[in-house]
This record gives C-alpha cells, structure tokens and sequence, in this order.
C-alpha cells in the first residue's frame, strides 16, 4: 500500500511540475531536454542556395554548416557517418582531427551540445551536383538521418545557365535563359 501512495505522489509531482511550466517537453523544441538523446539538427538539407533559385560560381569555394545538437541529457553516440555524392562536396566534422583521410569519424555528443560539420562546394562544370551525409546514431528520435545535399554550378562566363538556376530581376537573358519571375522581356529578366 505504501508503494501505490508514493508512486501516486511522485506521478502528481510530475503532472503539476508539467502544468506549472506550462506544457510537457518535446523533441527539439530548444527549450527543454528529453533524457534520451535525440538528434536536433538546424535543417534537414543543405542547398547552396538552391531554395532561392540561385547557385555557386563553377571553380569558387562555398562554404555552410550544419549544427547538429543532442537535444536529450544522454550522451549521443554517432556509430557511423558516412558520406556519398558529386566529389564536388566536401565534408569537415568539428570533431574531426584527420582532414586528409576525407572520412568523417565516429563522435559522442553530451546532452544539450552541438557538434558541427561543414559543407564545402566547389563546382567545376555548368550542371546540378547532389550528395547526402547519413549519421547513425543512439538519438531516439532519428537513429539514421539522411541529410541532403545539393549545388548549382553557374557559369562565370555569361554563358547558358543550366536548369538548375533561375536568373534574378534585371539579369540579360535570352530566350534560353530560365529567370527566376519565369519572364524574359526586352532582353532582361523581369
């Protein structure tokens, strides 16, 4: 009988701790911890500008990170990261001590930090380039994410954008060039 009394209470401690902070935790809500690991990362993709319509000129180096937190008090475990994709992608994990193998090593991430890695893309042909990084993990929430990466290489020279880029407002265009309003008038995109 003592037993169903105490747990009686600690379950009533734990539902108006619930009610006094207001709701219950989510997962990667960034305003409180699950105990579990849970993989929290800032996107789901990394485009290269790619949501805009825009793209990386063929031979220049662009850089974005990706911040990947544990949103859970466990330590995450990454068990394996592996790469695959356009060779024009590189990948730098902040952990990561060895550059020069082009492999990203397996990592822990204590509760409620972040590890980061960052996405290197430089282009060397007019064309579309895709790649995904996969992380295996002990997250709860994902324990295989698949992040997808991708870029637009645009020539630096004026010549024909490929479909994957879409010219901007007041950009000369012809009738082969794709912009962004989708109109092409008196020489510059609309």
């Amino acid at each position: 009988m003592k037993r169903s009394k105490i747990l009686a209470a600690v379950t009533c401690s734990i539902l108006v701790g619930f009610m006094a902070c207001g709701k219950a935790p989510t997962v990667c809500d960034g305003e409180s911890l699950l105990s579990k690991a849970q993989l929290c990362p800032d996107r789901d993709s990394v485009g290269f500008g790619r949501e805009f319509g825009s793209g990386t000129f063929i031979g220049v180096t662009a850089f974005e990170n990706l911040a990947l937190r544990n949103g859970g008090v466990e330590t995450m475990k990454f068990t394996e990261v592996t790469v695959t994709g356009d060779a024009a992608f590189t990948f730098l994990a902040s952990w990561d001590t060895d550059f020069s193998d082009k492999l990203i090593p397996t990592t822990d991430i204590i509760g409620a930090k972040s590890a980061f890695v960052e996405v290197r893309f430089k282009p060397t042909a007019a064309k579309e380039y895709n790649a995904t990084l996969t992380i295996k993990s002990s997250a709860e929430n994902t324990p295989n994410k698949v992040f997808e990466v991708s870029g637009c290489g645009v020539p630096t020279d004026g010549g024909t954008p490929p479909a994957c880029y879409c010219a901007p407002a007041t950009f000369q265009c012809t009738a082969t060039t794709r912009c962004c309003s989708g109109t092409c008038k008196d020489g510059v995109c609309q």
